[in-house]
């Protein structure tokens, strides 16, 4: 599918302005390496939020496949590439490509064969687009985002679906959501994940899908700000893959890591909560350079850029 963009290499401050607001805009004169990165990464999760939003509304229909076009951009746009890939002889440049946020958001919800989501109004759906049957678990979630408290808003620990593609279950979680008076949609986001049965066969993951769903645009969310901490492995694993590991004070939406290793991440731009540790690891795309992965790692979330108030 063509998502409704003008030209690929049209600026995307256009959707910068819907998911967080003019005046986080940058100035036209404003220079430095933190204004930079404030409009790559709010570039990267605008186009990848739209898209991703794009194939929901798309997957809720009749529709008989979707397909993707222009898989790479090597520059930031409001356009539909989500891998990064350009001369590799260029410093930064990643041989297969550096995957953008939209990327990973494929991989974990947008383009996998068994997703859930929700509107903001508690209207929910979980697909099947398998050529067989699903059996597993459906658990809806409900994140404050001030305090980093997690509900449960529907769980069907046996969820069946058959033969897809295309098998879909509507449902509501309206009479779920938590009340006006207590939170709004700006104070709360909803994870959907969907795993397979330990007793059906499973070919790469119990994990199908994790969906990190907003219920307001990111410029109204009532987001404090983050002190993300990551720890990098000494050594590889047996695989060759590094863990590295994350923690935060507070909630972090949209946590993203950033290396010049060659290689990706087993999962990127997702939500960190506070008290757990989550560990993803760094797959390199052929020789694993640890130096190189140790010495240029950095992390974003939201918060970076979008906090309305500090974590103290």
């Amino acid at each position: 599918f063509l998502p409704p963009f003008p030209r690929p290499q049209d600026p995307c401050d256009n959707l910068i302005e819907v998911y967080f607001g003019p005046e986080v805009l940058w100035n036209a004169n404003a220079t430095g390496e933190h204004v930079f990165k404030k409009q790559l990464y709010l570039c990267m999760l605008a186009q990848a939020l739209h898209i991703k939003g794009n194939i929901e509304t798309r997957r809720a229909a009749n529709t008989f496949g979707l397909l993707i076009w222009q898989l790479n951009e090597i520059w930031p746009t409001g356009g539909w590439g989500s891998v990064e890939y350009g001369n590799k002889d260029a410093r930064g440049q990643v041989i297969g490509g550096r995957w953008k946020p939209l990327h990973y958001f494929y991989r974990q919800s947008a383009l996998a064969d068994v997703m859930a989501t929700c509107s903001p109004s508690g209207v929910c759906y979980v697909k099947n687009d398998l050529s067989a049957e699903f059996n597993g678990e459906l658990l809806i979630e409900a994140v404050n985002l001030e305090k980093g408290e997690v509900r449960t808003l529907h769980h069907e620990p046996n969820l069946h679906m058959a033969v897809g593609p295309g098998v879909s279950k509507w449902f509501t979680i309206k009479e779920k959501l938590p009340q006006e008076e207590e939170i709004g949609a700006s104070t709360y986001v909803l994870i959907a994940h969907t795993r397979r049965s330990e007793k059906a066969p499973s070919q790469r993951t119990a994990v199908v899908s994790t969906n990190t769903i907003l219920l307001a645009t990111p410029r109204n969310l009532q987001l404090r700000r983050a002190n993300v901490q990551f720890q990098i492995a000494e050594r590889p694993n047996a695989d060759q893959t590094v863990d590295i590991r994350l923690k935060t004070d507070v909630v972090a939406l949209y946590v993203t890591l950033t290396t010049l290793a060659e290689g990706r991440f087993s999962d990127n731009c997702f939500l960190v909560l506070p008290g757990k540790t989550t560990t993803i690891k760094f797959i390199p795309f052929g020789r694993l350079d640890l130096k190189a992965l140790r010495d240029s790692t950095r992390v974003e979330d939201l918060s970076s850029y979008l906090a309305t108030s500090s974590s103290s």
